[in-house]
């Protein structure tokens, strides 16, 4: 089953706009091709995705992720909670 588009357009904007690539702890996500239109399998999703739960094809919990910028030589660190 795959997971809920709308989930996943969720997650990629996520992971796109808060540097996902730079995460402390972005396993799985950095595995995933985000430039595929098709969502990937939901287990696939909640069992290797850090701090990602599913049921059925619907992400049901996210964990604490934290986005960390550099402006002007300064570290400034977000936490955002999904």
């Amino acid at each position: 089953m795959t997971l809920n588009a709308n989930d996943y357009a969720a997650l990629k904007a996520l992971y796109d706009r808060t540097g996902g690539k730079n995460w402390t702890n972005n396993t799985g996500w950095k595995d995933w091709d985000f430039s595929r239109e098709t969502p990937p399998d939901a287990n696939v999703v909640d069992r290797y995705w850090h701090g990602v739960r599913v049921e059925g094809s619907r992400v049901t919990l996210m964990g604490t992720v934290k986005a960390i910028s550099s402006v002007k030589k300064k570290a400034v660190g977000t936490t955002m909670t999904v």
